[in-house]
């Protein structure tokens, strides 16, 4: 048989599901593995991105607010961690607004 006939030739499995055989003996299930990796790894940029956004616009708040606050570790965890310090110390921030104001 031709390699053309190879690359598409289609087997029946024990399940009675058929699959696409290639000439490297790679399977369908390895290719869909390989997609799905790499959506996750897409979207793994995409929230980083994202996180990392976020940070940017709550520093902003911070130094508006004279909230000191340090740069995040470049990671998701990082961003995160930094996101809930910057949430806790700004937590009571309207109380003490409030009180400079009166």
């Amino acid at each position: 048989t031709s390699r053309v006939r190879l690359a598409t030739e289609i087997v029946a499995s024990n399940t009675g599901r058929r699959s696409l055989r290639w000439p490297n003996s790679t399977t369908m299930l390895e290719i869909k593995k390989d997609r799905a990796v790499e959506a996750l790894r897409g979207r793994e940029v995409w929230f980083n991105s994202y996180l990392r956004s976020c940070c940017t616009a709550m520093a902003g708040v911070c130094r508006e607010l004279r909230v000191p606050r340090g740069v995040p570790e470049e990671s998701a965890a990082g961003y995160i961690l930094w996101l809930n310090g910057a949430c806790a110390q700004l937590d009571g921030i309207g109380k003490c607004i409030d009180e400079a104001l009166k």
